[in-house]
């Protein structure tokens, strides 16, 4: 049990005390960290999580089982336990899409009847290791593999500010350079996570557990948008 729970403080006397802290060890910041220990954070993830809940329930509502079914699977130990990783996840989710694709791995989760609970642990593991860029290369890739027409595309055009590949020809300026070792990461980030797959002969493909991701998030095999 934590120290603060063993002396008896709630948790929002125990923040309040740190922030009473901090505020007097850097005098200058402290009353900022203040203000974001004491109400900006735990406001926003309030905040999120309530939009992510409502995102999980309109994708519950569809679910074809009875509320005894639905209510014994969601209360079982392996759904609770992905629910809590989820949850934990949907609160510190600045996006509303990143909520979305929680939301809709948990419902897959309940979908089935007999839940495949490492499967779907992973699956969300897997998102809170790939960035919101990295999604959009990954979706990128995958339609060029099914056919569309590379840079000339809808998704492209509509995430050119992410996929444009920045200029790194000799003589640009250092900022060019940086651009582009990020780019370059994302992409080895999807590689090491084994969603993505470099091709000596044209661009990376996506693996089969690539494609498992996307349609774990993306609730289908594939997306134009």
């Amino acid at each position: 049990m934590h120290e603060n729970y063993k002396l008896g403080i709630a948790p929002s006397d125990f923040i309040a005390m740190l922030a009473k802290g901090v505020s007097g060890a850097v005098p200058v910041i402290g009353p900022f960290v203040a203000e974001v220990l004491g109400a900006v954070i735990p406001n926003q993830r309030a905040d999120r999580f309530v939009k992510f809940l409502v995102a999980f329930e309109e994708r519950v509502k569809k679910i074809e089982v009875d509320s005894g079914e639905l209510k014994a699977r969601f209360m079982s130990p392996e759904f609770i336990d992905i629910f809590e990783e989820g949850a934990t996840q949907a609160a510190k989710a600045f996006l509303a899409e990143r909520r979305e694709y929680i939301a809709q791995i948990l419902t897959n989760g309940l979908r089935e009847s007999e839940l495949n609970h490492l499967k779907t642990k992973k699956l969300l593991q897997l998102l809170s290791q790939v960035s919101d860029p990295e999604i959009i290369f990954l979706q990128f890739y995958f339609l060029v593999q099914e056919g569309a027409p590379g840079e000339d595309n809808e998704f492209y055009q509509k995430h050119q500010g992410v996929m444009e590949l920045a200029d790194n020809s000799l003589g640009m300026p250092i900022e060019n350079y940086q651009d582009y070792e990020i780019q370059k990461a994302y992409l080895y980030n999807l590689t090491h996570l084994k969603l993505l797959k470099n091709d000596s002969s044209g661009p990376p493909s996506v693996t089969y557990l690539g494609r498992l991701f996307l349609k774990s998030i993306l609730g289908t095999a594939t997306t134009s948008t």
